[in-house]
């Protein structure tokens, strides 16, 4: 179960909604004793096709991890956007210090499979030169050093029910222009 906030979690239960109060009781005992609380950046990059917006998306080579964009934890003594120039770079192979990118929002999401908080910090930035698809061998010191995350575009319809980690919360905020 993944809960993007407090309000999810605190959504009003009907008469006898038992897997809401546990829902509400497991998420409230996660915000008092969480394993850990990480900062993360998301990077929504873009670009528009025919007056239709499409999303930069991945997917591991040979896990089923599902659909995803590029994110990844703030380091210590790094910025959010030192975070998210290194975190595109190291996931895509993409150079993204010349890109306009706009700030969208914060939002806490608690990874149960973790049991930890993440702070996510959200922006995007309408790219209009990248390739059609590729691979990337991930860079870095994270998790997943040496993966292969196959890229691609997808409609930002089609993302709404396709991303993983309640990824497309920041969709509907990301200016088209």
């Amino acid at each position: 179960m993944k809960l993007a906030n407090r309000q999810d979690a605190l959504s009003p239960a009907q008469p006898g909604d038992h897997l809401a109060s546990l829902k509400l009781q497991s998420f409230e005992q996660n915000l008092q004793n969480p394993k850990e609380q990480k900062v993360k950046v998301l990077a929504y990059l873009f670009q528009m096709r025919g007056g239709l917006p499409y999303l930069l998306v991945f997917e591991h080579e040979g896990i089923d991890a599902g659909i995803q964009i590029p994110a990844g934890t703030v380091e210590e003594g790094e910025s959010n956007l030192e975070a998210l120039h290194r975190e595109v770079l190291e996931e895509t192979g993409i150079h993204s210090q010349g890109f306009k990118f706009r700030y969208l929002g914060q939002t806490e999401y608690l990874r149960q499979d973790a049991k930890e908080i993440n702070i996510r910090h959200a922006y995007s930035a309408n790219v209009s030169h990248l390739p059609e698809r590729w691979t990337h061998r991930v860079t870095g010191n994270g998790s997943d050093h040496g993966l292969t995350f196959g890229f691609y575009w997808l409609s930002f319809e089609s993302a709404f029910g396709e991303l993983v980690g309640e990824f497309e919360h920041f969709l509907p905020m990301i200016p088209l222009d």
